[in-house]
């Protein structure tokens, strides 16, 4: 094969058409432009925040002198549960009552409720209630005999 010599034009590597084209200056003039935004950001908040925390101390009053100083001040009203675990076992006590005890939840409609060992005993004695069984599917144009209850899938075209 014949060796091939470069065109006298040619350039050397690193300073094609295209090197030329990206402007370097650019790209670091932006990079420090975002670099010197990205910091005085940083410092401008660090100001607001050390603001809003002097104008908020500035608010804030000085406790009364007339509170004990091994009390800690009772937390701001509503005070919604002051003893949950009281609360949550007598919840759980009524509901236990609920459960184990027979009373009306609407006398003019005739519903009461029964202990839920009761219900159990009723429920094994005469079974789950249950729908009746659906009439098996047919194809849509089959014709079915509305005089039959039920067909059997046998029977079923």
């Amino acid at each position: 094969m014949p060796e091939r010599k470069p065109a006298p034009d040619a350039r050397p590597p690193g300073e094609g058409p295209f090197d030329r084209e990206i402007g370097v200056r650019g790209i670091v003039g932006f990079s420090i432009g975002l670099a010197v935004v990205i910091v005085l950001s940083g410092v401008a908040m660090w100001v607001m925040f050390r603001a809003f925390e002097a104008e908020e101390r500035q608010r804030e009053s000085p406790p009364s002198p007339l509170l004990a100083e091994g009390e800690a001040p009772p937390p701001p009203e509503p005070r919604l549960q002051t003893t949950p675990e009281q609360d949550l076992a007598a919840m759980r006590a009524e509901e236990q009552a609920l459960l184990h005890s027979y009373g009306w939840i609407d006398e003019s409609a005739g519903i009461a409720r029964i202990p839920l060992e009761r219900s159990m005993q009723l429920l094994l004695q005469k079974g789950v209630p249950t729908r009746p069984e659906p009439r098996p599917w047919l194809p849509p144009g089959t014709w079915r005999d509305p005089s039959l209850q039920r067909l059997k899938m046998s029977e079923v075209p």
